[in-house]
């Protein structure tokens, strides 16, 4: 069997490592000159920081079984804990407002009864639909009474989804909380590990194991298929091949050239499936200046750089801005230094002492990448029902893979899964 895999993000070299294993002949195309997609580590003389994805949970036993695989076990967080900004007041994060504390517990306990109560195909239920079109932002309302506690229930799953909550259907979210069931309130496990030698040499790790090809620079076209074959389109020609593995976003593929196209309910999930708007700035310094024994630089806060932590993985002094939905947008239509320079500004109020420090900073634009658009999917309204049945489904000899496609959707672990999935469903 010969097939090829369009994309050389995690989840198509993952694609690619099960099917060789089981004797398939696997060929990958990718537009970027690199492999990783959203994973893309940033090489410093004698460091490195990610400009991408970063974070694995403690629950993503793919993830962390893979960089065992690779003798590179997972490296564990700064257990040192963060800090809150809301208002003008810090606060650590193991000294929170108790009436922030009591509204965020409010809120994960409800959403645990609630997602306890789906069914599992919740596309299906015309109890549950119209949850569908409801937001997170109207159940943070439902459950979070006090100024801090709004802000910071607002603020956490901000940053947990990419998006401003407003933005964020309830449904889908509720059905992806599932994931976290054992979780308490403040979320334990999350952010728990990070990779030991940058997400893309994981990547590049994977790569090299293949026996096949894998043509950077060459951008997929159009996909032609019949009952027998797909023929695979470039700028350098064609291929035919026995299958295709898709693992673009849906957010690229609605626009993708496939031909015959597809009907109407594959092009309406895609849509209902979008990108999170993230973006990351880093941020380089002569020294750790806000290094203490208790703080090692991370911050949650009200301003518009939202959350920031520690990203030099090495003896380098980085700080990186992590930045999601309108503000993220926002800055995507600015000029580089612009952004660097405003991002320095609000730092100096956060981290006191950053523009005396500061080196170099870099504006790392996912929203505005082509290839990316965004740094993941993330559940809009109408996602659970309009998507969620459908972004998984083959279309004859095209089958669809990455993160979106998984019930980890939004994370390398989805990646992983639907590289799993994909596989068997070629396979077997």
């Amino acid at each position: 069997m010969k097939v090829a895999v369009i994309g050389a993000g995690i989840s198509g070299l993952a694609t690619a490592m099960h099917l060789e294993r089981a004797g398939v002949d696997v060929t990958i195309y990718e537009a970027r000159e690199r492999v990783g997609g959203n994973l893309h580590t940033v090489a410093l003389e004698d460091d490195f920081y990610e400009a991408g994805g970063e974070w694995i949970d403690a629950e993503h036993h793919r993830c962390l079984a893979l960089l065992e695989s690779f003798g590179t076990p997972a490296s564990p967080a700064d257990e040192r804990p963060s800090r809150l900004l809301s208002g003008g007041e810090f606060r650590d994060d193991d000294d929170i407002w108790e009436d922030a504390m009591a509204d965020l517990s409010h809120v994960h306990e409800e959403a645990k009864r609630i997602a306890g109560q789906l069914p599992e195909r919740v596309w299906d239920s015309a109890e549950w639909r119209g949850w569908d079109e409801r937001t997170v932002a109207d159940f943070v309302a439902d459950f979070a009474i006090s100024p801090h506690g709004k802000w910071l229930a607002r603020a956490m799953l901000r940053s947990d989804e990419g998006q401003d909550i407003e933005s964020v259907g309830l449904l889908g979210w509720l059905d992806a909380y599932r994931n976290y069931m054992q979780r308490g309130a403040n979320q334990d496990g999350m952010s728990s590990y990070r990779f030991p030698e940058g997400a893309q040499r994981l990547c590049e790790r994977m790569r090299g194991t293949l026996k096949g090809d894998a043509h950077l620079l060459t951008p997929v076209r159009k996909l032609t298929h019949d009952e027998h074959s797909v023929t695979v389109h470039t700028g350098d020609g064609e291929e035919r091949y026995d299958h295709v593995v898709m693992t673009l976003p849906p957010q690229l593929l609605k626009d993708f050239v496939f031909d015959p196209a597809p009907g109407g309910t594959l092009p309406n999930a895609w849509r209902a499936a979008p990108r999170a708007p993230t973006n990351k700035v880093a941020l380089e310094f002569d020294e750790p200046f806000w290094e203490t024994e208790d703080w090692g630089g991370a911050l949650l806060c009200d301003l518009p750089i939202q959350q920031v932590w520690s990203g030099a993985r090495g003896p380098r002094s980085v700080l990186l801005c992590y930045i999601c939905g309108a503000e993220a947008e926002f800055i995507s239509g600015l000029p580089p230094d612009q952004v660097v320079a405003r991002t320095l500004r609000a730092l100096d109020e956060t981290h006191p002492g950053a523009k005396r420090h500061f080196v170099r900073g870099q504006f790392h634009d996912w929203v505005s990448d082509p290839w990316s658009q965004g740094g993941f999917t993330y559940s809009a309204p109408g996602f659970a029902t309009r998507a969620l049945p459908y972004l998984a489904r083959p279309m004859g000899r095209i089958h669809f893979a990455g993160e979106a496609t998984a019930a980890w959707f939004g994370f390398i672990e989805g990646a992983l899964e639907s590289a799993e999935r994909v596989a068997k469903e070629l396979t077997t």
